[in-house]
C-alpha cells in the first residue's frame, strides 16, 4: 500500500460525460468486465466498482492497493486509476452521471453513510494510508446479482436508449446504491469506532457534511477528530490540499449548486440551509468560486 503508481501504464485517457452517457436521457450504466486489466485513466463521472472474482492491484492516485473478491469502492471524477488484473479478475462497474446525482440529491443525502461512501472515503483512500473501502460477503454479492443483472439489461441491453429503459436503469441504480449504503453503514460505521486517526478525520468530515447549515468552527471539527486544532488543520490540509475553512466553503458552494439544480428553494432558503450568513454572502462566495451568480447559474442550467 501507498506505493507510487509507476508500475502501470498511463493511458492518458479521460472519458467525458458526453461520450459515455448517450443519449442524454441515459444517466447510469452497469456492466461486467471480465479478465479486467486497464492502465491509468480518469473520467468526468462517479464509478462504483464491485470485484466479483479474482485479485489484482488497484492503482488510484499515487497509491497501489490489492483488491479481491467482494471489495467495493467509489472512484470519484477526475482521479487517475487502473488495474493490473487479468485472467479471472472480474469487476462490475456502475457508471453514474452528474445529472443522476443532481436530480436525486435530496433522496441520496438521506441514505445512511452516503456522504462517507461517495465523498469522504475516496478522498482519504487516495491521500492517506487508510483502507476504507469495504468488502461484500459472498452471500451479499449473490443477493445483489439479480439487481446487477437488471441494471445491465436496462442500461446496456436491447432498447436501452429508450426513455422507459433509461428510467428503469435509474431505479435499479438507486436500489443498488441504497443497499450498498446500508451494508456499508453497518460494517464500516462500526469499525470506525475503534479505528485510528484517518477514521477519526473521516468522522469529522462526515459531521461537517451532516451539519453544513450550522455555524461550524475548526475547534468543533477538531474535537470530532480527537485532535488539537493545529493537528487537525495539518490533517485536513494533507488530505484535501485546503485549509478547514476553505474545504468547508467549497462543500457549501457545491451543496448550494446542487440545490439550485435540484430544488425550487429560493436563494435565501438555500443560503440558510448550507450555512451562509444571508443571501448576499451566498452570492459573493458562489460567484467567486464558479464565476457566475446563483440566479444566473440556475437560469443557465434550466435552459
Amino acid at each position: 500500500m501507498g506505493e507510487e503508481s509507476g508500475g502501470i501504464r498511463n493511458l492518458n485517457r479521460h472519458y467525458t460525460v458526453e461520450e459515455v452517457f448517450r443519449p442524454k436521457t441515459k444517466q447510469v450504466r452497469g456492466f461486467i468486465e471480465k479478465n479486467y486489466h486497464k492502465g491509468l485513466h480518469s473520467q468526468a463521472f462517479y464509478e462504483i466498482n464491485i470485484v466479483l472474482s479474482g485479485e489484482a492491484n488497484h492503482y488510484i492516485g499515487k497509491r497501489r492497493i490489492t483488491v479481491r473478491e467482494g471489495d467495493t469502492f467509489i472512484i470519484p471524477p477526475d482521479v487517475l486509476h487502473g488495474y493490473d488484473g487479468g485472467e479471472g479478475f472480474d469487476v462490475y462497474h456502475i457508471l453514474i452521471s452528474p445529472t443522476f446525482l443532481e436530480r436525486h440529491a435530496a433522496e441520496l443525502q438521506v441514505l445512511p453513510s452516503f456522504s462517507s461512501l461517495f465523498r469522504i472515503d475516496p478522498l482519504l483512500r487516495e491521500n492517506t494510508s487508510a483502507r476504507l473501502h469495504f468488502r461484500l460477503t459472498g452471500e451479499e454479492i449473490d443477493a445483489l446479482r439479480g439487481r446487477l443483472d437488471a441494471l445491465t439489461e436496462s442500461s446496456q441491453g436491447p432498447g436501452c436508449e429508450s426513455v422507459t429503459q433509461c428510467l428503469i436503469s435509474c431505479g435499479e441504480a438507486m436500489i443498488l446504491i441504497a443497499r450498498l449504503c446500508e451494508i456499508y453503514d453497518g460494517r464500516v460505521g462500526a469499525a470506525r469506532a475503534t479505528d485510528g486517526d484517518d477514521a477519526a478525520l473521516a468522522a469529522s468530515i462526515s459531521y461537517m457534511y451532516e451539519h453544513t447549515g450550522e455555524a461550524l468552527t475548526v475547534e468543533t471539527l477538531a474535537r470530532r477528530a480527537r485532535m488539537s486544532r493545529s493537528a487537525y488543520f495539518a490533517a485536513i490540509k494533507r488530505v484535501t490540499g485546503l485549509t478547514p475553512a476553505r474545504f468547508l466553503r467549497r462543500h457549501r458552494v457545491e451543496t448550494a449548486r446542487q440545490m439550485l439544480d435540484g430544488t425550487a428553494l429560493s436563494e435565501a432558503e438555500i443560503a440558510s440551509a448550507v450555512g451562509f450568513c444571508d443571501t448576499s454572502h451566498l452570492i459573493k462566495v458562489f460567484t467567486a468560486a464558479l464565476g457566475v451568480t446563483p440566479s444566473a447559474y440556475r437560469k443557465r442550467e434550466k435552459r
